[in-house]
């Protein structure tokens, strides 16, 4: 008989462990789904959307392309939801970085999540791994734009913000995801010496902070 995870919620997300009856998703559905219909609804359909957005890269990595997509879909709907109960001033800083990344999922180029990434950065003082990851989100939607300049400099303050706030030691694992995506940008912009260094550092933060699941998709991109 095989032993049932311990891992809480949150684990099950750093260690990759999305599917089975223990996985993430599973827990999901079995505990977030029925919230919907209650007050909190925008907090619920952003935890869904960050879970199922985390699943389908978990999936695609696996090369399991249409759980993927539904993933993907669900995801967005469900981040798409959040706006449409809300409106984009009613959302913190984290829940529009859950829901840009949702978002830029199913379209790269998305000017909504470009807004959701500016309105957090301007009106709602992320703390700073959060503000790093709207960077990294910024950078990511120029560059699909072909802004290469843009994307750049955009990673690079992503970057900065990990190394003047320590983040890679309060918080090797948030760490390890912002190094990750930088380095993506700075290899796509043809920095590849400032692209080695972030999956250096991407790779060593996932390793301290112990996430099975930010050291395989490093491993992946390198």
């Amino acid at each position: 008989m095989n032993k049932r995870t311990t891992l809480s919620f949150p684990e099950k997300h750093w260690q990759g462990r999305y599917w089975g009856i223990d996985g993430a998703v599973w827990e999901c559905v079995r505990t977030r789904w029925p919230l919907i219909a209650e007050d909190e609804t925008r907090l619920v359909l952003v935890g869904i959307a960050s879970t199922h957005y985390s699943a389908a890269n978990s999936a695609f990595r696996s090369q399991r392309f249409l759980v993927a997509v539904v993933n993907a879909l669900f995801a967005y709907c469900c981040a798409r939801g959040a706006l449409v109960l809300v409106g984009i001033e009613g959302l913190t800083a984290n829940q529009l970085d859950v829901i840009q990344s949702c978002l830029r999922r199913l379209n790269p180029r998305s000017e909504l999540a470009l807004e959701c990434i500016l309105r957090a950065l301007k009106y709602r003082q992320p703390v700073p791994h959060t503000e790093a990851l709207l960077r990294v989100g910024q950078a990511q939607v120029y560059l699909a734009r072909g802004d290469k300049r843009h994307a750049g400099e955009c990673a690079e303050r992503a970057r900065h913000i990990v190394v003047a706030h320590g983040i890679d030691v309060s918080d090797p694992r948030q760490a390890s995801r912002i190094f990750r995506h930088c380095g993506t940008v700075f290899r796509a912009v043809g920095n590849m010496s400032q692209a080695r260094e972030c999956f250096d550092n991407a790779e060593a933060c996932a390793r301290r902070g112990e996430s099975k699941d930010q050291l395989a998709k490093v491993e992946r991109i390198r």
